[in-house]
């Protein structure tokens, strides 16, 4: 702005124009992510000069786009300018500005081309999980897979978005509904699994009447020993069984699986067709002022502080307006804010009488031409205090200075993330004067409260509360003492963005660990799921680590969350190990006392029937385990094989229920605590 030259007519008439880069703060809505459209304001007004004394009205042609190029991924439909006349807390007068809207338009062929369509082609995979045959050992595997691919896609997108708790976009919820589909699907794909590996189980007469036959006349499915023919007519479903010809226990079990999966392709094509519909479719003369400037800066020096009459300390007021919280970064344990400064003081030898000057009482200076105190931000970690030489002073007749100037600042703020993301945080920005002691400049706050009137809302952040106080600290570098000004600002994180991107997927994937207990040995993929959802896991908890500081004072509780999680799922991944070893033992010899002490109990507990033991019927029988001797045990249980195979069974169910409470339990505890915590 300063390194141009202006145009001066001879009616007075001065042109001046310059290029700029310039940086603002934009409100973003990502509802309708990537198909999203922004409108930005640029307020343009006068810092120094008030409306009685400078106006700004718009041009004729504020939004000249004759020369624009082009931007790659936005495109700038329209602009748009208004003209506002604000009153603020610091000043009685009037402040007009001239505002600009920016009309922006994402160009969305980015974000189609590199994560929509491959998400959809990835979400039609998740149907062959239904066509994959059982015996290939990986129709569960394959939707977990996909469910981690979606995982990764959304934290892709997340990454480019703003941790916004105001608007969720609605791409998001299309990641969360297709994991929520997927986890629906795992749990069929279980389930199909574990029935077709029932083997000769009986099938209870009611469920062939009931659903089996039922379910696979829907889905057109035939059972060896059916009339097929009949599966098309409307007859009642007794008339279907055909009594010469009874389907093996195997071949049932089979067709139900078989009738499952195709009762899933259909509703979740269905759903998931239905659900994307909803989701995408929601889319300059000699003057008075002249002669008061020669008289007062006649003999005055700027770099001496101000002393008359014997006084010895110039006392100074500061306030500040809070503009916006710009950015909290918790790793660094920064804080990014946008403030109005606001600084007065008595300066002694910049006093006159208005009446020897046609009634001027206040008259604006540059920065330089006065002495200003040295206002120091303690824990910044800039160099430079940005806007503090930018702007210009006010001063009046009285000897009071006014310098009210805007800044963006960045300052040290510890962070406590124990409860992340429902945590709160406290920040304290420390002003003083670094070159003077309190004997020779003072500092007091402005006010008791600080000015929230012109904040703008930050999408992760709440400011509930802003206090200010005054400290009088002695260092070990000097006797005397300093005096500060000490604003808390008290943040509260919005957690929606979080709860809907990292929590929910989370307790998504968490329950599937369960579903390891119920996948049958033979399957082949029991250790394999458990596995992919610690992966899954691991992937959420280094998204939530890149958040936070490395710090070693406090743990989030979602952290040991995750770590909870981690350790139930290695649990599982060990008695998975267990459970197939045992599986797998055949024919070898059982010890007796193994027989006694663990495995007859087991059964008994897990309500398992061991073969060649009809008499010991753990649902019906109430007999004292010490009662089995072992000349019974050696002529009812013939089969080593099937013993080891109940006791592999007997261990998964104990583990289902233990992981299941322990699960349960481990989520209210931790999530109880973090919601104590955040309201307390």
């Amino acid at each position: 702005m300063k390194s141009y030259k202006a145009i001066v007519y001879q009616d007075g008439t001065v042109y001046y124009n310059f290029p700029t880069l310039i940086e603002s703060i934009c409100p973003i809505d990502v509802t309708s992510f990537p198909f999203d459209s922004q409108m930005c304001p640029l307020v343009f007004g006068s810092w120094v000069y008030h409306g009685l004394q400078l106006d700004i009205q718009p041009r004729n042609n504020p939004g000249d786009l004759s020369s624009m190029k082009k931007n790659v991924e936005w495109i700038i439909s329209n602009v748009e300018v208004e003209r506002h006349v604000a009153t603020y807390g610091c000043c009685p007068e009037p402040y007009p500005d001239v505002t600009f809207y920016i009309h922006l338009q994402r160009k969305p062929a980015y974000y189609v081309t590199n994560i929509i369509i491959p998400s959809v082609i990835i979400t039609v995979l998740a149907i062959l999980g239904y066509f994959l045959p059982v015996e290939s050992g990986e129709k569960a595997s394959l939707v977990i897979t996909i469910m981690l691919s979606l995982s990764v896609f959304q934290l892709l997108v997340a990454d480019k978005l703003p941790p916004s708790a105001d608007a969720t976009p609605w791409l998001m919820f299309f990641f969360n509904f297709i994991l929520g589909m997927s986890a629906v699907s795992t749990m069929i794909q279980v389930t199909v699994i574990n029935i077709y590996h029932r083997g000769e189980k009986s099938v209870p007469v009611w469920m062939t009447k009931y659903i089996i036959v039922p379910l696979c006349s829907i889905t057109m499915v035939q059972i060896p020993g059916y009339i097929s023919s009949k599966c098309c007519k409307k007859n009642h479903v007794e008339d279907i069984v055909e009594k010469d010809k009874e389907p093996t226990n195997t071949a049932l079990w089979k067709c139900f699986s078989v009738a499952l999966d195709r009762l899933g392709i259909i509703l979740f094509v269905f759903t998931v067709t239905v659900g994307c519909g909803c989701v995408f479719a929601v889319h300059c003369t000699t003057s008075p002022v002249k002669t008061v400037s020669d008289v007062i800066f006649a003999d005055y020096d700027s770099s001496l502080r101000p002393v008359c009459n014997g006084t010895t300390q110039v006392n100074a007021t500061l306030g500040i307006a809070l503009r916006q919280v710009i950015e909290l970064d918790e790793p660094n344990q920064v804080i990014k804010l946008n403030l109005w400064i606001r600084l007065k003081w008595n300066d002694c030898l910049l006093q006159w009488d208005p009446n020897d000057f046609d009634g001027i009482t206040n008259i604006i200076v540059p920065y330089k031409k006065i002495w200003v105190p040295d206002l120091t931000l303690y824990d910044s970690i800039s160099s430079e205090f940005f806007g503090l030489a930018d702007f210009r002073p006010t001063i009046y007749y009285d000897g009071s200075v006014y310098y009210n100037f805007p800044t963006v600042i960045e300052a040290l703020c510890p962070i406590d993330v124990a409860n992340f993301p429902f945590d709160s945080q406290k920040c304290e920005l420390i002003f003083g004067s670094w070159a003077y002691h309190g004997f020779s400049l003072d500092f007091s706050p402005r006010s008791s409260a600080v000015d929230l009137s012109s904040m703008k809302q930050n999408v992760e952040w709440e400011v509930p509360n802003l206090t200010v106080e005054r400290h009088v600290v002695y260092y070990g570098c000097c006797p005397e003492p300093y005096p500060d000004v000490t604003f808390y600002f008290h943040l509260k994180r919005k957690p929606a963005f979080y709860v809907t991107n990292i929590i929910i997927p989370s307790i998504m994937i968490t329950i599937l660990v369960a579903l390891g207990f119920i996948l049958p040995v033979s399957s082949g993929e029991k250790v394999s799921l458990v596995i992919t959802v610690m992966l899954a896991m691991s992937v959420f908890q280094l998204l939530v680590a890149d958040k936070l500081p490395p710090s070693a004072e406090a743990t989030p509780w979602i952290v040991i969350f995750f770590n909870f999680i981690l350790g139930l799922s290695g649990v599982s991944t060990i008695l998975q190990g267990v459970v197939i070893n045992v599986f797998y033992r055949g024919k070898q010899a059982i010890p007796n006392w193994l027989m006694k002490g663990v495995i007859t109990p087991a059964c008994l507990i897990t309500f398992i029937t061991l073969p060649g033991a009809e008499r010991i019927n753990c649902c019906t029988k109430k007999d004292d385990v010490q009662e089995i001797t072992k000349e019974k045990l050696e002529t009812e249980i013939s089969d080593n094989a099937a013993v080891w195979k109940c006791f592999s069974n007997a261990i998964d169910r104990l583990g289902l229920a233990s992981l299941s409470l322990t699960l349960i339990i481990g989520c209210i505890v931790i999530f109880e605590k973090i919601t104590n915590a955040a309201s307390g």
